[in-house]
């Protein structure tokens, strides 16, 4: 007989209020989530800002630069507020990227002026910064503190606090330099952007289609290299996803390729160095057995030379004795041939 199981009505209503709970968790908005340079959530919708660059042949100067209002603030700016938004941009150049906005009471009156503003990879806050490094051709999450107190501002050159200071506006701008002739265009999208502080989100500037503004991007200054601009409201299609699915995965790959590069590059160098280690032992090791070989080498000869100095030793007595007996038989000899001789004389 098949004995079959019943949940509790308790046991469900735990897991119903746990899946709601972890649905509610899912669902928090990417951006307040994003870590450094973290990859965006590729669904609803971004900023598209494209810019034509068109010098004037009879214009001085190699600097471009425009600036339009996006959205109006007015947001009083606390300690520990971070600037984060989401870029990526289609042109290998400096000045594409960046953000400003209008802050009474700071140095030229802008966040671009503003020293010690910086994202984690040391990258400034200012419209002229390179960020092609880091974004072209992929999303880029930039966190900048956006909060310069007192005390940093006493440690940073020109620096000036911009804590309970006003920002006005949001501005995109771009800042091109470098260049004596400019005849691009250039596109910059955005997502995310938003103003955060100890992670939890007090401003939303862009997240969504909703958060798209209705205005006419007032102009905010700009050097008239810039004539072609516009700024559109992009939504993420099911080709950009999968674009930026594969985007991703061909990082992590390259990512895992080159850590196992790296491993290998360092398993061969131990095993160089082991190899010549054991080489250096062996060769110790015959260099000691050749000088062993020498030692005992000498030794026996130093005792063949004193084994045969000690056998003359012990011949000489006998040839002494043998010496002494002939010369007495010699002398014997000469005596009796003396006797003889006198006996034929008489």
């Amino acid at each position: 007989m098949k004995k079959y199981h019943f949940v509790s009505l308790k046991s469900t209503l735990a897991l119903l209020v746990l899946s709601l709970l972890l649905t509610m968790f899912l669902s928090v908005p990417a951006a307040a989530a994003y870590g450094p340079d973290a990859d965006p959530d590729p669904s609803g919708a971004y900023i598209k800002f494209t810019v034509t660059f068109k010098k004037p042949e009879d214009t001085p100067g190699n600097v471009a630069y425009m600036y339009r209002v996006f959205k109006t603030l007015n947001y009083v700016i606390e300690e520990g507020d971070m600037l984060e938004y989401d870029v990526r941009i289609d042109y290998d150049h400096d000045g594409l990227g960046a953000i400003d906005g209008a802050m009474p009471r700071t140095t030229h009156g802008v966040l671009r002026g503003v020293a010690g503003m910086e994202d984690q990879n040391g990258a400034t806050i200012h419209t002229q910064a390179d960020l092609s490094l880091y974004c072209y051709d992929q999303w880029y999450h930039r966190v900048l503190n956006l909060a310069i107190t007192e005390e940093d501002a006493e440690d940073i050159p020109n620096g000036v606090s911009t804590v309970e200071k006003t920002l006005v506006n949001f501005q995109l701008g771009v800042h091109p330099m470098g260049s004596d002739e400019f005849d691009f265009t250039a596109t910059i999208l955005y997502d995310n952007i938003v103003i955060t502080n100890n992670g939890e989100v007090k401003v939303v500037i862009f997240r969504d289609a909703e958060d798209f503004p209705t205005g006419n991007f007032a102009d905010a200054g700009s050097n008239g290299f810039t004539p072609k601009w516009s700024i559109e409201l992009m939504e993420f299609t099911p080709e950009d996803i999968a674009g930026f699915t594969a985007e991703v995965e061909a990082r992590e790959q390259a990512a895992i390729e080159a850590a196992e590069k790296a491993r290998l590059q360092k398993e061969a160098q131990e095993k160089a160095r082991e190899e010549e280690s054991i080489r250096a032992a062996e060769e110790k090791e015959s260099r000691e057995a050749a000088a062993e070989a020498s030692r005992e080498a000498a030794e026996a000869a130093n005792e063949a030379a004193n084994e045969s100095g000690g056998n003359i030793g012990n011949i000489w007595p006998i040839f002494g004795i043998i010496g002494g007996v002939v010369l007495i038989v010699i002398v014997v000899v000469i005596i009796i041939g003396v006797k003889n001789s006198k006996k034929k004389s008489q």
